[in-house]
């Protein structure tokens, strides 16, 4: 069984650099009842990945509301995922599952129509996670975030039209990294069927 995990795992190594098109965003689609985002991030299992970035926004199609009295209730104030890396060592299944040990960028809606919170957002394999602080954003806004891993912990600069926040988690790096991305949730499904736009582009050693 070991062997099997390994050569689908090898089976997406890749040497290349991934990256969507240079000239535009990608749109990436989920429907209404569904977590994940199609197309999604794509998967190429790589070595000595060092972090990523990430450029996108979010239309204001894409707001719904958070509050208690909206379609989620507690639940729309969970942090959704624009996209990232998922890190994996061969030798611990505990993070086979992407999103498990993972540098993710968090979106969510804001209390106000066509108002997003954006964040950094660190799962670690042994369940926890972190995330914020959150950056306010407007439906149309481009952000960009680039996140780079050295040594145990991971620096998020998040860039908007309002300016920059840097944020740093604790993180370990492992062997692989595989894109992950968008996803929605939480634990729920996306109340409404909507889109975001990105290009992600891993960084390598």
């Amino acid at each position: 069984m070991a062997t099997a995990l390994v050569a689908t795992f090898l089976s997406g190594l890749s040497a290349q650099r991934m990256t969507e098109p240079p000239d535009r965003l990608i749109p990436h689609l989920v429907r209404a009842g569904a977590h994940d985002y199609s197309p999604g991030h794509g998967f190429s299992l790589t070595r000595g990945v060092v972090g990523f970035e990430l450029t996108f926004f979010l239309p204001e199609s894409a707001w719904f509301d958070p509050s208690d009295e909206g379609p989620l209730g507690r639940d729309g104030k969970d942090w959704n995922k624009v996209g990232g890396i998922s890190y994996l060592s061969l030798w611990r299944p505990g993070t086979y599952p992407k999103n498990r040990h993972a540098v993710l960028v968090g979106m969510r809606p804001g209390l106000t129509p066509g108002d997003f919170e954006v964040c950094a957002y660190t799962n670690a394999a042994d369940g926890s996670w972190e995330a914020g602080p959150s950056v306010a954003i407007t439906a149309g806004d481009t952000v960009h975030v680039e996140a780079r891993i050295e040594q145990d912990q991971v620096t998020y600069l998040l860039t908007t039209a309002s300016g920059s926040q840097t944020t740093v988690h604790r993180f370990e790096p492992l062997t692989y990294a595989v894109p992950v991305g968008p996803w929605f949730g939480g634990n729920r499904e996306s109340p409404i069927s909507h889109q975001v736009h990105t290009r992600l582009v891993l960084l390598r050693e």
